[in-house]
């Protein structure tokens, strides 16, 4: 999957992320991992989901009420991290 250019998250949302799960594996959490939460996007309530798998794949979906409506993935936290400026 071809990574896009626009990001579905901002900086402090990604860096907020990235911190969680570091703390997280931090704690010898092992397994797959999800977060989720709720923001307004273009003023409309999303939901927005980031799980990493045990293979290290991160996935960042927005959706609005059961539908998915965009997803990016990324390969490990660290190309989640590159990709949103924080390396």
């Amino acid at each position: 999957m071809s990574i896009p250019s626009a990001r579905l998250l901002n900086k402090s949302q990604a860096k907020a992320i990235c911190d969680a799960l570091s703390a997280l594996n931090n704690v010898a959490t092992q397994g797959p991992m999800e977060l989720e939460f709720h923001d307004f996007i273009d003023r409309e309530p999303r939901r927005i989901q980031v799980s990493q798998g045990m293979t290290g794949l991160m996935r960042v979906s927005i959706g609005g009420g059961l539908l998915e409506r965009e997803r990016e993935e990324f390969e490990t936290q660290a190309a989640f991290a590159t990709a949103y400026g924080m390396d």
